[in-house]
């Protein structure tokens, strides 16, 4: 994906910083964010995404991706981890992907894991703890998805 469809590294770019080259911009600002991923491993693949246009696997913390991938509105990298995630969702992740979905803006994923439920054990969903997880991050979301089986 081309950097002129990003609209954040755009404004990095038209912001009076164009006496640096466009990949040490965008390596000093994923750097300095670099806090708020788990390690250096998770930043191969937002930078390889952004010089490349493409991944060649989505890393085992798809979550972690799909966030810089939302927070830089990498908007083509956030689809691939969504449909990474929907691949594996399971009654065990089920209530992870329902507040990552809520978290990162991305309602076709709530949407597909509320399908996913609707279709499977709705005790094995509140045994593994999923509902209570999703109490604590979102009384309401927890109330939505609580509602599925009433519709039942």
């Amino acid at each position: 994906m081309p950097l002129s469809k990003c609209q954040i590294w755009q404004s990095y770019l038209t912001l009076g910083l164009r006496r640096e080259p466009r990949k040490t911009k965008i390596t000093a600002k994923l750097q300095a964010d670099q806090a708020n991923f788990q390690s250096n491993r998770n930043l191969t693949a937002p930078l390889n995404f952004i010089y490349g246009g493409a991944i060649k696997e989505v890393p085992k913390t798809t979550s972690t991706l799909l966030a810089a991938a939302d927070k830089y509105q990498l908007l083509h990298l956030k689809d691939v981890c969504v449909e990474h995630l929907r691949r594996s969702v399971s009654l065990v992740n089920a209530a992870e992907r329902i507040i990552l979905a809520k978290r990162h803006g991305v309602p076709e994923l709530k949407d597909f894991v509320f399908a996913f439920l609707k279709k499977s054990n709705a005790k094995g969903f509140a045994e593994s703890g999923g509902l209570k997880s999703v109490r604590e991050y979102n009384c309401n979301l927890a109330d939505q998805t609580a509602l599925l089986w009433d519709n039942l």
